[in-house]
């Protein structure tokens, strides 16, 4: 049976990112706000079938995985978060005003420190092939804002350096639909509202 659906999730609020700080490898937990916000998403696919949910191994993503009613998903480490380097911690909004010409996903972290765009890029390829491979028809992916956007492009054939372009909440979705040989992005930056998902199978 072929994937015709891909939801990407990004994990909950931490504590970490509320503060405006980048987020990459290190292993910030879910606040209670975002075990909240994981937690919507549980009634919202439970009448999916043919389900399979990967999720980064990173606790925030994993819990919201679990949180989300998807205690068995599998972990993958290729949706790990962008290794953001010497970013890590840093406040982003101050860096952002600070060096305005700057782009992660073109320049990727300053100092060459962390993963390339070209690095991530590859990484996410890997994710894009393979799901088309599982073995039903709708695949949920849990991950990390920086690294989704990435694969969202991927997924759609698109430069990575359009990245800046795109903006995913904590605990919001995109959702990829494939028509013929191609993806397409059906919905982005969603909430989870019940029943969203019934014609999807």
């Amino acid at each position: 049976m072929n994937v015709r659906h891909v939801i990407l999730l990004r994990h909950g609020a931490t504590a970490h990112s509320a503060s405006g700080r980048y987020s990459g490898r290190v292993d910030y937990p879910l606040s209670e706000l975002g075990w909240r916000q994981a937690e919507r998403w549980r009634s919202t696919l439970a009448s999916a079938e043919n389900l399979r949910v990967r999720t980064s191994p990173l606790s925030r993503a994993a819990d919201t995985a679990t949180a989300a009613g998807f205690a068995r998903a599998l972990r993958d480490e290729r949706l790990l978060e962008w290794d953001l380097g010497c970013l890590e911690g840093v406040e982003a909004d101050r860096f952002r005003r600070e060096n305005p010409e700057w782009n992660l996903f073109l320049d990727g972290p300053p100092a060459r420190s962390g993963e390339s765009p070209a690095a991530v890029q590859v990484r996410a390829r890997t994710v894009v092939e393979s799901a088309a491979t599982e073995a039903g028809q709708i695949v949920v992916l849990v991950s990390h804002g920086q690294f989704l956007r990435a694969l969202a492009l991927e997924f759609l054939g698109l430069p990575i350096a359009d990245g800046r372009a795109l903006s995913l909440g904590p605990a919001r979705a995109g959702l990829l639909t494939r028509r013929g040989a191609r993806w397409s992005l059906t919905g982005w930056n969603i909430l989870p509202v019940e029943g969203m998902f019934d014609d999807l199978t």
